[in-house]
C-alpha cells in the first residue's frame, strides 16, 4: 500500500484576494479636499465623454438622413424606436472617431481650445477616476470583510 497524500484545501477567497488587497493598503487615504478636487475632475471627464456620445449620434443622425436607414429599429418592451446595436453603424462611428473631423468637433464640443488640451483633461479624468475608485476600494474592502460569513462569499461582497 502507498501512504496517502495529505490533501490540500483549496485556498480561501481571502488567500486568493490577498495580492490585489495588498495594493489596497500602499494607497493613501485622500482628504475631504482631495476628494472633492479628484471628484470634479472626473465628473469634468463625464462631460467630455458626453460631449464625444452627442458628437457620433448628431453624426450618426446626419448620416440617417442622407441615405437609407442603416440602424434597425425593433420594438422592445412595448416602446417604439429602440435601436439595436447595428454592427455596420458601429463600424462607421469607429471609423469616424479617429477622423480629423470628429477630433475637431469634441474639441468645440467639449469647449476646449485645442486637441492636446482635450487629451490632457481626459487624462486627468481618468487619472482622478483612477485614484478615486483606488482610495475608496479600502471602504469596500473593511465593509465587505465585516459581513463575510454571512451566506455571502467574500467576493460577492466586494
Amino acid at each position: 500500500r502507498r501512504p496517502r497524500r495529505a490533501v490540500e484545501e483549496p485556498p480561501t477567497t481571502m488567500e486568493m484576494m490577498q495580492g490585489p488587497m495588498d495594493a489596497l493598503f500602499t494607497t493613501r487615504l485622500l482628504s475631504v479636499a482631495e476628494e472633492q478636487s479628484l471628484g470634479r475632475v472626473a465628473q469634468e471627464l463625464l462631460a467630455i465623454e458626453a460631449a464625444r456620445e452627442a458628437v457620433l449620434d448628431d453624426w450618426s443622425a446626419a448620416l440617417e438622413e442622407r441615405s437609407k436607414p442603416t440602424a434597425r429599429r425593433k420594438r422592445v418592451g412595448g416602446r417604439k424606436g429602440v435601436r439595436v446595436h447595428d454592427p455596420v453603424v458601429v463600424e462607421q462611428k469607429l471609423a469616424y472617431s479617429r477622423t480629423e473631423a470628429f477630433g475637431q468637433a469634441w474639441t468645440e464640443r467639449a469647449n476646449c481650445s485645442s486637441a492636446a488640451e482635450l487629451e490632457a483633461r481626459v487624462a486627468a479624468g481618468r487619472a482622478a477616476r483612477q485614484a478615486l475608485v483606488a482610495a475608496n476600494m479600502r471602504l469596500v474592502y473593511a465593509l465587505a470583510k465585516r459581513h463575510e460569513g454571512h451566506g455571502v462569499g467574500f467576493s460577492d461582497l466586494v
